[in-house]
């Protein structure tokens, strides 16, 4: 929308849940971008897990495409394409293979929802066109103790 008075432009949208870990701001939409062109990787999702002092770390969640594997070498790899193609403070601190990754009934990855199971906070399943997805991110053992 365009101010009537002052003629700036006003924009009214959605924005991707913002990441902040060690005082760098930004979102996985960054994250997103540089690690779905790696032909392994099917789907992504990224989000900031708390720990008992409010610290943030980032968490990458990949789904592997059929016929290739998640192993160190993968995680290496993802993790100096995120560093040469945004910064060192974009690279995800745990980087975990699901099954699946949730997603809304207009079709947008479901961040919030997986970032309150795994810093066990209340949340609503409700808005998850693919619910059953979700059982992979709880209890996750990598996560524990932060």
């Amino acid at each position: 929308m365009v101010n009537p008075v002052t003629k700036s432009w006003i924009i009214y949208c959605r924005s991707d849940e913002a990441l902040n870990p060690k005082g760098c701001r930004f979102g996985p939409s960054e994250i997103y971008n540089v690690v779905e062109k790696l032909p392994e990787i099917l789907d992504c999702l990224c989000v900031p897990q708390y720990g008992k002092n409010m610290d943030e770390r980032v968490i990458l969640f990949l789904k592997i495409r059929d016929g290739y594997s998640f192993n160190q070498d993968l995680v290496s790899r993802v993790k100096k394409t995120i560093e040469r193609d945004c910064s060192y403070q974009h690279v995800p601190e745990v980087v975990l293979e699901v099954k699946d990754i949730p997603y809304n009934f207009s079709g947008k990855r479901t961040e919030v929802i997986v970032k309150k199971i795994i810093n066990n906070l209340p949340h609503n399943i409700e808005t998850v066109r693919n619910p059953e997805c979700l059982q992979c991110y709880y209890d996750v053992p990598e996560l524990k103790g932060f």
